[in-house]
């Protein structure tokens, strides 16, 4: 079980110097067990029934409006990561998960800063926060962290290689986490297609993809495009890759799941109709969230672009922002 934290009011300085190690307990594998089923619905009522320890994965679900609970594309992550802030005091990790969402917050969550719902913080004053928690055994905020160093966030330069060296931390000490799923979510694609210059490791993408498709959208993107084209190993199965892919999409803007549901749309694969207007709004979204750094969804916006009027491709665009994009 985790040692839970406990802290009267909301005294950062205070709450950090506990110096309470976390440990991991059987409640996080058996959360990942029931994700790995695709048992979303009995994951959240054991989540719903252990907090404040699950309190970081309540707000994780809440974010990403996994079932049963319902999408509202502009209030379901804003509450998700109200929900961690609510928990703060009670459960590092979800402590780790509310400073997350307040380095990047919604119009919703600078609302709720600005009204004193939520605290103030700096980027440094959450770079310091992040860093005491990682210094304590939180894995969350050692993942945010690892992200922060590749992509030059909270002040870091970006230095992927640190980043990546930090990520594969949190997934040697916390393989079934939260954190350690989701820093191998973001390893996946990473080592897969060589993002900002890291060295391809196609073996490790897809063990990490397989290991966390179910809960992270960066490898379910990664394992969708697998099953999309039948590589690494991976049986081809174009219906399974098209679902996942709508699944994570409609859900998290990540750039690999939009690219393959755009491919769905784009041949009418996997019982999905074929419409090159919905596969081009797909495609330019996965550009949009950093896409472009793959070559092979590059080139398939160009075809696209080339073979859409104008109005088809602003119709495109239109429909994609009401549906996919944040």
């Amino acid at each position: 079980m985790k040692r839970r934290i406990l802290a009267k009011g909301f005294a950062l300085a205070s709450f950090l110097s506990l110096g309470a190690a976390l440990a991991i307990g059987p409640i996080d594998a058996q959360i990942l067990s029931l994700y790995d089923a695709g048992r979303y619905g009995d994951a959240w009522n054991l989540i719903q029934a252990r907090l404040p320890e699950t309190a970081e994965w309540a707000a994780y679900h809440t974010a990403n409006a996994l079932p049963p609970l319902q999408l509202d594309k502009t209030r379901s992550r804003p509450q998700g990561f109200k929900l961690a802030c609510g928990y703060r005091q009670a459960n590092p990790e979800a402590y780790a998960y509310c400073l997350y969402g307040l380095a990047f917050p919604t119009p919703q969550i600078a609302d709720w800063v600005k009204a004193g719902e939520l605290p103030s913080l700096s980027q440094e004053q959450i770079r310091k926060e992040l860093e005491s928690l990682a210094d304590k055994g939180s894995s969350l905020a050692t993942y945010f962290l690892g992200r922060g160093e590749f992509a030059g966030w909270y002040g870091y330069k970006p230095n992927p290689e640190k980043g990546v060296k930090r990520m594969e931390e949190v997934v040697r000490r916390f393989p079934d986490t939260l954190g350690g799923r989701l820093a191998m979510g973001v390893l996946s694609p990473t080592y897969y297609w060589g993002i900002r210059g890291v060295r391809t490791n196609p073996s490790l993408a897809v063990l990490y993809a397989r290991k966390a498709g179910s809960t992270s959208a960066f490898a379910a993107g990664v394992l969708a495009y697998l099953e999309y084209w039948g590589r690494e190993g991976v049986e081809r199965n174009p219906s399974a890759a098209c679902n996942r892919a709508n699944f994570w999409a409609i859900r998290v803007p990540e750039a690999v799941s939009l690219y393959v549901l755009g491919l769905c749309y784009w041949e009418g694969a996997g019982g999905f109709p074929k419409d090159p207007i919905e596969a081009y709004g797909l495609i330019w979204s996965s550009v949009q969230m950093g896409g472009d750094g793959i070559p092979e969804i590059a080139k398939a916006l160009d075809v696209l672009e080339k073979s859409l009027t104008p109005n088809q491709k602003k119709e495109g665009r239109e429909r994609a922002q009401a549906k996919y994009l944040p």
